[in-house]
């Protein structure tokens, strides 16, 4: 990791706690109790604080509402999926400019991330299922060998889990649709298998 970059990280320690902070009441009021189990007690947190939609929502809404203090990095030079969060830049010394915006909005909007699970300053990433290395989308290799190594499907049901895993991909495959329509022609009612 470059020097510059773990400069950056230093200075926004906050940012990526080890532990999350407890902002919930320790203890909540219980109107009324069903005891499912014998000596089980209440959830002190809650499992989940919200939807992933309403915290994908949240995300966008807070990285957009900035843009008095800062330009709107949304779509500038950051990509925000539920909770994956992709910065890129041209040059390193760009990208530590985009790494403290980001993490700005991040600590003005007490939202953290957890660095185990972070990489920084990398020629090439996977998000959402693609390998993006240059600025362009690739397929994800591993998906690739995958259909590769697929066995002929004998019943619909690999058939469909197939074409699933291929369909995915399709925006990457010259003339897909030519080269699946046989084979989504046997999922249709009444059709021999060859």
């Amino acid at each position: 990791m470059p020097a510059k970059v773990k400069a950056v990280l230093g200075e926004y320690k906050d940012v990526m706690l080890q532990e999350l902070p407890k902002k919930i009441q320790p203890r909540l009021e219980v109107d009324h109790q069903i005891e499912l189990k014998t000596g089980a007690k209440p959830l002190d947190i809650a499992p989940y604080c919200m939807a992933p939609l309403e915290s994908e929502e949240l995300r966008n809404h807070i990285l957009h509402s900035h843009e008095q203090a800062l330009p709107s990095i949304l779509d500038w030079f950051v990509a925000v999926y539920l909770d994956d969060i992709v910065v890129y830049s041209q040059a390193l010394d760009e990208h530590i400019q985009h790494l403290k915006q980001v993490f700005q909005v991040l600590r003005e909007n007490e939202l953290y991330v957890k660095l185990e699970k972070c990489s920084f300053g990398q020629q090439e990433v996977e998000f959402l299922g693609h390998q993006i290395r240059y600025g362009k989308f690739m397929m994800d290799g591993a998906k690739v060998k995958v259909v590769q190594e697929w066995e002929a499907p004998t019943k619909m049901s690999e058939l469909r889990s197939f074409l699933g895993l291929v369909n995915y991909y399709r925006w990457f495959i010259q003339g897909y649709s030519a080269k699946a329509a046989p084979l989504i022609d046997l999922l249709k009612k009444n059709q021999a298998w060859q």
